[in-house]
Parts: structure tokens; C-alpha cells; sequence
């Protein structure tokens, strides 16, 4: 949906609440203005969030007041910090999103509902233009995502159609669900892990960041241990295991080995795992 709509951004001193800002737009049906309430500011820049409360709905006249209210618990001064047009893109009592086309306040903004027990509770945020246009990393981001996640001559235009596909493998609508990750991706409104971001589509390289291990106490088990934790670590996965399973220190030990050094070297390699994970770690595709 696209509909062209009006917005105001009122800075209101009230004696109880204090100093905060109310941001009000006209619906789609243009019946009433929603209103909704910060005190931490609006963001102007992408990255910073804040949390908006939903406030009740005002008239024409109402949202666009300004000056002194005399009585009641909104009782303060109201001035205009910012006012104009807007396109409103998304409209649902989870997610809205708008185009605001303020002098202050410019660019597309989502509203996201906390969750439904919250539902006043909105996290409010700027983030990336319409797919239609380009979209601009920082020189800072830009560093980033070469260094990190891209691969070899990837930039961020076909960056989101390489995860996008990886991660929609699993969905029973594969195409519709790429193209809605690829939207979002490139828009910055949801970027999964790191791991995912850098892997997906890899030979070798694996999509999650952590896995837990079993260890038992017999020398099958902890050589088999040592031999999958190094595998996963060559791929770039960290590893988490609980040795609680292994006998206490000084515990008389019944071998099989006829050669005692054989046991011997394998408790040293166990001694030794830390090093060798990070030997291995240093061959890896991570830091």
C-alpha cells in the first residue's frame, strides 16, 4: 500500500509526564490521527532505536494543537519540532511503516509492536530507503562487510540474494520467502547472524556459531571428542562441551593398552585441546 498522508512531531513540556516528543499521522482512512510518545528523542540517524508508547487517537484539531494546556495530566506547553508530508507503506497493529518527508525527519521509519502482550509498546527505528533506491553503507560499515561477510567482488546490491537463498531452503514457499528476506536484508530491517551472513552459499563454512559436544570418559570417546571438535572448528563453529562425565582426578584407571604411553598421549592431546583449537582457529575463515 501506498498512501499519501500528513505528520506532525510535537515537543511537549508537561508538568507530570515532562519533556517528551509526540508523533502523530493521519490514518489511512484520514478519519483520525494515530499518536504515539517518547522521551528519548527522535532518531534521526540509522542504528538508533527508541521505544514509543501508543497513545489514544486525536482529532484534526487535537494532533495539531499548539500552545497551553491549561488542566489535565497532559498539562504543558506543545510546540511543532517538525511537520509534513508522508506515504504510509505499511499499515497492521504489528508493523507500520512510513515515508516521512519532513525537514527534520526524512526517510523511512518502522513502528514494531513489542510483542502482543505489549501492544501500546512500539520499537521505533530508521531504516534503509524503498528498494528503489541505493542504498549507502558508511565508510565504517562499508570496511566492515568487505573485511567480514562479502565474498569476492560482492557488494551489497547482490550481498542480500546470496543469503536470502541459503536461508530460505527450508520454507515451503522458497521463492516468495528469498524475495521477502532479500527485501529485508537489503533494506537493513532484518540481518541474521554474522556466521549466516559470511557462510551462506560457501563450500566450506558452516551457518551456525556454536555447538555443544558430548564427552564421555572412555578413550573412544574423548579421542572421538577431539577429532569432531577440530572439524567444526575448521569450518569456523565454536564448541561447548561439559566433561563432567570424566573420572575425577587421581582415579585408578583399568586400560586396554598394552603400551601405557598410548594413554598417556591421548590425556596430553585432551590437556592440550585449547592450543589446538586455536591452531586450527587460525587457519579458519574467522578472527
Amino acid at each position: 500500500m501506498e498512501v499519501i498522508s500528513r505528520f506532525v512531531v510535537m515537543e511537549h513540556n508537561a508538568d507530570k509526564a515532562g519533556l517528551h516528543w509526540d508523533l502523530r499521522f493521519k490514518q489511512p482512512d484520514g478519519t483520525m490521527w494515530e499518536s504515539f510518545a517518547t522521551k528519548k528523542g527522535i532518531p534521526l540517524e540509522r542504528g538508533r532505536k527508541v521505544s514509543l508508547f501508543k497513545t489514544s487517537l486525536h482529532t484534526q484539531k487535537d494532533a495539531l494543537f499548539t500552545g497551553e494546556i491549561k488542566s489535565g495530566y497532559g498539562k504543558g506547553t506543545l510546540k511543532v519540532w517538525d511537520k509534513g508530508k508522508c506515504i504510509i507503506l505499511k499499515y497492521s497493529e504489528k508493523h507500520i511503516a512510513i515515508e516521512f518527508k519532513g525537514s527534520k525527519l526524512k526517510g523511512v521509519y518502522h513502528f514494531l509492536q513489542f510483542s502482543p502482550k505489549d501492544k501500546d509498546q512500539y520499537l521505533f527505528f530508521k531504516g534503509a530507503e524503498r528498494m528503489s533506491e541505493k542504498v549507502t553503507l558508511s565508510e565504517n560499515a562499508q570496511k566492515v562487510v568487505e573485511s567480514r561477510y562479502f565474498m569476492d567482488d560482492e557488494t551489497w546490491e547482490n550481498f542480500p540474494d546470496r543469503v536470502s537463498e541459503a536461508i530460505s531452503k527450508g520454507e515451503d514457499k522458497k521463492d516468495y520467502y528469498k524475495k521477502k528476506f532479500k527485501e529485508m536484508i537489503y533494506k537493513m530491517e532484518f540481518l541474521p547472524a554474522g556466521r549466516i551472513m559470511r557462510n551462506s552459499g560457501r563450500a566450506k563454512g558452516t551457518l551456525l556459531n556454536c555447538y555443544h559436544l558430548p564427552c564421555g570418559d572412555s578413550i573412544e570417546e574423548i579421542g572421538n571428542f577431539i577429532k569432531e571438535s577440530l572439524i567444526l572448528w575448521s569450518d569456523g563453529g565454536g564448541v561447548g562441551c561439559n566433561f563432567s562425565k570424566l573420572r575425577p582426578k587421581e582415579i585408578r584407571l583399568r586400560v586396554r593398552v598394552e603400551n601405557h604411553q598410548d594413554l598417556f598421549l591421548l590425556l596430553k592431546l585432551l590437556i592440550m585441546y585449547p592450543i589446538q583449537l586455536k591452531v586450527v582457529g587460525q587457519d579458519a575463515l574467522r578472527r
